[in-house]
């Protein structure tokens, strides 16, 4: 290890080691190694913890595996643990070496010993369950029973994963859309995440939608808390509480809003093979099409992503969609070979 660590405010030392024990854990998400990413980037001091932090942690493993942190986690009563922390604590003066841990400000000695416990007692915990992941094919719409009782349809091309454990259920939808019926257990939240929306339920039933960096969350039966991770001009957003009816929508690098109600029949009908749309933006509407679709359909003039679509169809009739907007917006549709489809502006 290095000697004569720099030192840093006792809140940069926190976030730096609450970042890492995120990213040891095998939990981060998407969003969060990017939220990483933009704290290491703001400040050479950001990375400089972090470095010296992940330096700690490094070293922990060793320490974690000699005779003292096997004797620590063997302890079953009070005084075991006494003694085998002291010798814990000789071992790793002499392991960081005595002017390394001189050069550390207080604070910073202080979470390293956290450290070590907190790592000791995390090496010695199982392993937690793995993500089952599941992904259907363009035009396929799958239902996977889940071991709590709970059933997700799986819309076409769409892909998500999920893990249970004693606390928590905890799913992420990678792409696509998704419809829940959450068991209740207010023993075991249910979480979903989809890039930096979070929702998070105890029993119910909700949609989620995830397209071109845009998330959609509309709930047919319960209640559903709905959180971004994403701040906003005039700070963090705070969580919306949507019921029956209410959807969200959290564009790319924006934060929550709400959107019209939605009819229950609406949500439902793409589980039924038809697509049913009011009042949408038309690169939603495109984005949705494509999972149905064996061909492409592109849009080639971004001014018209905002186009609002109100339209219903079969999505055996996906092929015809663009035709059936011709009718209605200003675009022209261009037919291209190998079934590609551009929609540009008249």
């Amino acid at each position: 290890m290095q000697a004569g660590f720099a030192p840093h405010t006792e809140q940069v030392n926190k976030e730096a080691r609450e970042w890492l024990m995120l990213m040891e854990s095998g939990d981060a998400l998407e969003h969060e190694r990017e939220a990483l990413a933009v704290w290491l980037a703001a400040s050479e001091k950001h990375r400089d913890a972090y470095q010296q932090i992940e330096l700690i942690w490094s070293d922990l493993g060793t320490v974690a595996n000699s005779p003292q942190g096997e004797a620590l986690r063997a302890a079953s009563v009070p005084s075991a643990l006494e003694g085998a922390w002291g010798s814990l604590v000789s071992a790793a003066r002499q392991f960081f070496n005595e002017t390394v841990l001189g050069a550390l400000p207080q604070a910073a000695l202080a979470v390293a010993s956290v450290a070590i416990v907190a790592g000791l007692f995390y090496v010695s915990q199982p392993e937690p369950a793995a993500f089952e992941r599941y992904a259907t094919q363009v035009g396929e719409i799958k239902t996977i029973q889940l071991d709590d009782g709970s059933e997700v349809t799986l819309g076409a091309k769409s892909a998500f994963k999920i893990r249970m454990s004693e606390g928590e259920r905890r799913a992420e939808l990678e792409s696509g859309q998704a419809f829940f019926v959450v068991a209740k257990d207010a023993s075991r939240p249910f979480f979903v995440d989809a890039g930096s929306t979070r929702v998070r339920v105890v029993g119910t039933q909700f949609d989620v939608r995830r397209n071109q960096g845009r998330t959609r969350v509309a709930v047919l039966e319960g209640v559903v808390n709905v959180s971004s991770s994403v701040v906003g001009a005039s700070g963090a957003a705070d969580p919306l509480v949507l019921r029956a009816g209410q959807q969200a929508i959290k564009p790319s690098d924006e934060v929550l809003r709400r959107l019209d109600d939605v009819s229950t029949t609406e949500l439902g009908a793409w589980r039924e093979g038809r697509l049913v749309y009011r009042n949408v933006d038309l690169i939603d509407v495109i984005a949705d099409a494509n999972r149905y679709f064996k061909g492409s359909i592109s849009l080639q003039a971004t001014e018209l992503a905002t186009l609002k679509v109100t339209v219903a169809l079969r999505v055996d009739q996906v092929g015809f969609l663009p035709d059936m907007l011709a009718e209605t917006l200003p675009i022209a549709v261009e037919r291209q070979f190998g079934q590609r489809v551009v929609i540009s502006g008249l």
